[in-house]
């Protein structure tokens, strides 16, 4: 299937984008999928809760596309994190809670990260070298998609989390744009920013 898409997309130059073709990403149930996407796939996203379990994962994917021939450094593992942020940890958490007993089905084994800003951002600093990024899933929307972008992406980018070139070019505006406009169909279920995804 996979060398499949990108006969595809190599014999439509439509399919590029900025000249490039489309990434292949992959979202694998299992250990033994995420080792045939590391073959194949550009962005592996793992729904995992734990820090080991997700370096394990991504090490097995990277020694896979070794053995296809590929650099390792050619694929992206990143950890799908459902986010709550809060003006303290209690009500994060507290939302948090309610958004899991509320919640999608997709998203039953993704991590969650409930905070402030601060707290989330110290979190995920704590997966830096385990996974080589997230997917930013808001926990509800507007309210976390619009906190992930006023007050999560600064508080990455003053890590070094992210590049503070990405934030101060206007992630909020953009976001805050289209929730004005109504365009909720835009604005998908997991929000994945190229900008977060250089952790």
């Amino acid at each position: 299937v996979h060398a499949e898409i990108r006969r595809v997309w190599a014999a439509t130059p439509a399919a590029a984008t900025g000249g490039r073709a489309p990434l292949l990403v992959t979202a694998p149930a299992d250990v033994s999928a995420a080792v045939v996407a590391g073959r194949h796939s550009d962005v592996v996203r793992l729904r995992v809760r734990d820090r080991a379990e997700a370096a394990r994962r991504r090490d097995a994917i990277r020694a896979a596309a070794e053995q296809a021939g590929r650099n390792p450094d050619d694929v992206r593992v990143l950890v799908e994190a459902v986010t709550v942020i809060g003006q303290d940890a209690a009500s994060a958490l507290f939302r948090a809670d309610l958004v899991r007993e509320l919640g999608h089905a997709a998203h039953e084994h993704s991590l969650t990260v409930a905070g402030t800003a601060a707290g989330v951002a110290e979190e995920l600093a704590q997966w830096v070298g385990a996974v080589d990024g997230f997917v930013l899933v808001p926990g509800s929307l507007p309210t976390d998609a619009v906190a992930i972008a006023r007050e999560l992406a600064p508080a990455l980018a003053s890590r070094g989390l992210i590049r503070g070139d990405v934030v101060a070019a206007g992630v909020e505006s953009d976001l805050e744009a289209a929730l004005e406009a109504e365009l909720d169909a835009i604005v998908p279920a997991d929000i994945a920013w190229d900008a977060l995804l250089a952790v």
